[in-house]
């Protein structure tokens, strides 16, 4: 079999799709372009597709990653280009590259992702005042969270799972960035981050207006990042 690792873009008017659906559009395009794609056994075979990392419906990402096994050779360059012809509008090919046998799992690799979060405020406010609610924040020894799952809903500790947070106004919104923790050891949402920060400094902002853009997914290599495409 031959794997190969495709970086793309996700934008209006599929932000909209779920993982789902991202999925299913991605096998239908990967037919319609008649890239040789390879399956699993059973009694449904379907194709081997795996993706880094879920993203959220309405979240509008520049840097997405899928690992797609062929049955047989292709060029990367083929592939980029019939792929993109049979794309849905919104989705954008960036790069295809092989990857080398015995490759960790695209999955298992992505622990970072880097965040930027818009949501207008309801009055103007100084810069200085982000800065104090950031520190105040940061400084907490615990950021605890309350998530609804199978089980019911459960708090958890997001604070060890910040890596880099910084703030500032911009047009009359407060604009955060973020590289935070994903993956198999675990996901901080950027909505999350948002809320205690807001509540922290009493920011006052009109939360139900939220923008997020996810800007990338990342492999930590000690203290530095690299693309899913650079560790290969």
């Amino acid at each position: 079999m031959y794997r190969i690792r495709i970086a793309f873009s996700k934008q209006d008017p599929v932000r909209w799709l779920s993982h789902l659906d991202t999925q299913k559009a991605f096998e239908r395009a990967l037919r319609r372009a008649e890239i040789p794609l390879a399956f699993s056994e059973g009694f449904n075979p379907h194709p081997k597709i795996a993706f880094a990392s879920a993203l959220a419906v309405g979240i509008v990402s520049l840097g997405e990653y899928a690992d797609i096994e062929l049955a047989e050779d292709m060029a990367p360059e083929t592939v980029k280009e019939k792929l993109q012809q049979a794309m849905p509008e919104g989705f954008g090919v960036r790069a295809v590259k092989k990857v080398p046998q015995g490759t960790q799992a695209l999955m298992a690799a992505v622990n970072r992702a880097q965040y930027r979060v818009r949501v207008p405020l309801t009055k103007e406010i100084e810069d200085g005042m982000v800065k104090a609610a950031l520190d105040k924040s940061l400084a907490e020894e615990a950021w605890l969270v309350e998530r609804e799952g199978k089980k019911g809903r459960s708090t958890k500790d997001i604070r060890g799972g910040i890596y880099q947070l910084s703030g500032h106004i911009v047009e009359g919104h407060l604009v955060l960035e973020m590289v935070v923790q994903t993956g198999s050891e675990g996901n901080v949402r950027p909505e999350e981050v948002l809320e205690i920060v807001v509540r922290t400094g009493s920011l006052p902002v009109d939360i139900e207006r939220i923008r997020i853009l996810r800007l990338g997914l990342f492999v930590a290599k000690g203290d530095r990042l690299m693309t899913p495409l650079e560790v290969i």
